[in-house]
């Protein structure tokens, strides 16, 4: 994979998108294995193609939206990558973000709040070189 460009310093955020195996569909683990982040209302075979854009929607649990979530916790995303049990393998995304993104292009919902995730919603597949393989409680 080609190196991917991102922001540094005091110009950017850190994020963190964890990806169980069990995720459905399963072709966005595969994908962010290789270190992409994909919406799943992107992907082939989407029930919502071009995936909705209500933040709120995506935030509640109708993931099928032109985003993917991430948090600025790193404990956060690997608790994701390791499913609901913990007992699952994933990945954890990092990649950097530029802070003028912040607020325009990547958003929180009105209710990122309540979920206590550090929730950021990012518009469109995502690239990073940054992937930390998670293993599951055994």
């Amino acid at each position: 994979m080609d190196p991917v460009k991102e922001p540094e310093g005091d110009d950017s955020i850190t994020l963190y998108r964890g990806v169980s195996k069990s995720i459905k569909p399963s072709v966005l683990y595969d994908y962010a294995a290789s270190g992409y982040a994909v919406p799943k209302g992107l992907v082939p075979d989407s029930p919502y193609p071009g995936g909705h854009e209500n933040p709120d929607d995506h935030t509640m649990g109708d993931n099928y939206s032109i985003w993917t979530s991430w948090t600025t916790d790193k404990a956060t995303a690997e608790s994701f990558a390791k499913g609901p049990m913990g007992t699952d393998d994933g990945v954890v995304l990092q990649k950097n973000f530029s802070k003028s993104r912040f607020g325009k292009d990547i958003i929180q919902s009105d209710l990122s709040n309540v979920m206590q995730e550090g929730e950021w919603l990012v518009p469109g597949i995502q690239r990073t070189n940054n992937v930390k393989f998670i293993f599951g409680k055994r």
